[in-house]
């Protein structure tokens, strides 16, 4: 799969963009969604209140996992034989402009992707006392000095989502998101190369 003189060799590269396109297409998907869900909130409209509140949560909780997933194409946890993933994830990472301190790398997040189960165990074994909000929907964080779990939840204001107690920061990811999809965009258009 690779040689020495190359990263990634370059016949393959067109698998590398279009599986993480396959990523970025679903997150903008998402995006959108909850985009125009936002602009009718901010626009008064009476459609606000006939939204499932399940069908924001998806979409918020999709664009999370795919950023998780595209994390590990860019900064894998394995170094594979001959430092292979290693040196993927830095052509990548070189070919997409990604920065070192991109929120793709938290590693929180893509944590929460790959051990929700677990982390959901720690988390409810953790429940001792105070108001338990299974999901929220709200403009902002409200009332922020009593003891509250919560499972989910999103703020408008903010946009800020919440998944087991952990706040993410959308607007970054989201930026991200797009910076990336555009760049594999241009590779695909190039002939499935990475610049």
């Amino acid at each position: 799969m690779y040689e020495d003189n190359f990263d990634i060799y370059p016949t393959y590269e067109a698998f590398y963009i279009e599986s993480m396109l396959w990523h970025t297409k679903s997150a903008i998907r998402s995006i959108e969604v909850i985009e125009s869900w936002i602009q009718i909130v901010k626009d008064g409209n009476e459609n606000v209140l006939e939204v499932n509140k399940d069908d924001v949560f998806s979409h918020l909780q999709n664009i999370i996992q795919q950023s998780g997933a595209l994390s590990r194409y860019l900064w894998p946890v394995q170094k594979g034989e001959n430092k292979e993933h290693h040196r993927r994830g830095l052509k990548l990472r070189a070919s997409l402009n990604i920065k070192g301190d991109s929120t793709l790398k938290n590693r929180t997040l893509r944590n929460q992707v790959e051990h929700f189960d677990e982390l959901l165990d720690i988390y409810l074994k953790n429940i001792t006392s105070g108001h338990i909000f299974p999901s929220i929907i709200d403009y902002d964080e409200g009332i922020k000095n009593i003891k509250k779990h919560i499972f989910k939840a999103f703020y408008i204001t903010p946009m800020i989502f919440v998944l087991l107690g952990e706040k993410y920061q959308l607007l970054p990811i989201i930026k991200e998101l797009r910076h990336m999809h555009t760049a594999l965009l241009q590779c695909k258009k190039n002939g499935h190369r990475l610049p």
